[in-house]
């Protein structure tokens, strides 16, 4: 991939490299400014299983 990336990239036009490139972050702010949360997933919520029904200790 670290070959394959340069020449596709290489096989752009200026403006369809521009939009695959996209801009690398300018301030350690901006930088800095990312989260992760996670998705909602099928099942109950642990506050209504009972010690019986969660993980073995």
């Amino acid at each position: 991939m670290a070959g394959a990336a340069p020449a596709w990239l290489g096989t752009l036009d200026p403006a369809q490299r521009e939009v695959a490139v996209g801009h690398a972050p300018t301030g350690d702010a901006e930088r800095r400014r990312w989260f992760y949360t996670p998705p909602t997933t099928a099942g109950s919520p642990s506050t209504t299983s009972s010690r019986r029904s969660s993980a073995p200790p």
